[in-house]
């Protein structure tokens, strides 16, 4: 009887020479499928996060965080005194970063923000784009100025960790400081300090007092322009010392508590002459005048800017600003009770700082929030200046 095998491809090295699994095929197949479907929904989801929005062409400032790191920056207290649409995209404990918009209109700081669509309150939605949301409490002027939710992402320049990032226009910012070509600042906070990209030389060693407002000055050089910005948004642009020709390098400035100024102090950096001395007390109002009679019999009255035939030096009463005393080197307006301020002793994050103005909490939050109520900033103040020939800013 003849014996009948039967062997199948698969144990037979001869029937199964050519043939192979095909199951190495199938999963790179599958691999290829899902990085296509990845790329696919990367692609999708940058299309719909990457909109373009149409902002208000006197934007100074965006802020890029999240609700998250915003709890790491800001007391409860403190989120409660911001601007509705920032507490609305800043609520939760959402990662998801959003973007803090400011700009000035009608004499006044208005407020709006960007975020994620599925977070935006119904009764602030302005805009939707993809999965974006324009949220603001009022309607945004239109303008030229166009922003994408993911421009966010080149403000830190590279420190992805960073919890707080900005973009800031100088020429919205500080209308009346720079020129309307002046470069867009970007930066990011680190732990204690805000670092930016604006080239800032180190100032004076001359240490701060530790008054509402505190600055060095350097002669001839942009960083004054700022101080001087600033001293126009405390409403003390009409110090004659800016147009009666001396060179201040400190001023210091303690406010009352409905922030009137109570003691302003001067320090020269060239000791006055008599003639720049009377120039700004003529700007001050202190002057006298002289009567004389003219050929036709009529009385003229002239003012002169001499006050008695002695120095000019010495103390002096003015009605805003209460007593003034002037010295060569120095300049003292306000109550005479008013004690200098102690020095300022930076903290030990910022002792690389070569520091060049302090600005109080309670200042800070009356300058950008308008509060005139005691102040619920949790720090003292901040230390602005330079950092690696850089501006920085660091909390007290």
């Amino acid at each position: 009887m003849e014996r009948l095998i039967i062997q199948s491809e698969s144990k037979s090295t001869i029937m199964s020479f050519g043939v192979s699994s095909n199951s190495g095929a199938r999963w790179l197949l599958l691999g290829g499928a899902v990085l296509l479907f990845l790329s696919l929904a990367l692609v999708t989801l940058w299309w719909l996060l990457n909109g373009s929005f149409s902002l208000p062409e006197q934007t100074g400032l965006l802020i890029s965080t999240s609700p998250r790191a915003a709890q790491s920056l800001l007391t409860s207290e403190e989120r409660s005194l911001l601007p509705a649409p920032w507490q609305s995209a800043l609520s939760g404990r959402s990662s998801w970063p959003v973007i803090l918009g400011a700009y000035f209109d009608q004499f006044e700081w208005r407020y709006y923000a960007l975020v994620p669509r599925w977070r935006a309150p119904d009764t602030q939605v302005r805009e939707t784009i993809g999965l974006v949301a324009l949220i603001a409490d009022r309607t945004l002027p239109k303008g030229n100025r166009r922003t994408r939710y993911l421009e966010q992402m080149d403000w830190a320049d590279g420190h992805w960790n960073a919890p707080l990032a900005f973009w800031i226009d100088p020429a919205n910012l500080f209308p009346n400081a720079v020129t309307p070509d002046a470069k867009q600042v970007t930066g990011y906070v680190n732990h204690q300090i805000i670092m930016t990209t604006i080239p800032w030389p180190g100032a004076s060693n001359k240490n701060l007092e530790q008054a509402d407002v505190s600055l060095n000055l350097v002669p001839n050089a942009s960083s004054t322009v700022y101080a001087i910005a600033l001293l126009e948004q405390l409403g003390l642009d009409d110090l004659p010392f800016q147009t009666s020709g001396i060179k201040p390098a400190h001023i210091s400035i303690q406010f009352q508590p409905n922030f009137e100024p109570e003691r302003i102090s001067l320090s020269l950096a060239e000791p006055m002459t008599e003639d720049e001395v009377r120039r700004m007390l003529g700007g001050f109002g202190l002057t006298n005048h002289t009567a004389d009679t003219m050929p036709d019999g009529t009385m003229s009255q002239e003012q002169i800017l001499s006050l008695g035939t002695g120095s000019n030096f010495g103390k002096r009463s003015s009605t805003r600003y209460g007593e003034i005393d002037v010295e060569p080197n120095q300049i003292v307006i306000g109550s005479a009770s008013s004690s200098p301020s102690v020095m300022i002793n930076p903290p030990k994050s910022c002792q690389r700082m070569k520091p060049q103005a302090y600005i109080s909490g309670r200042m800070l939050e009356r300058l950008f929030l308008g509060s005139t109520s005691s102040s619920s900033i949790s720090f003292e103040g901040i230390l602005i200046g330079s950092l690696n020939n850089a501006l920085a800013v660091c909390f007290e």
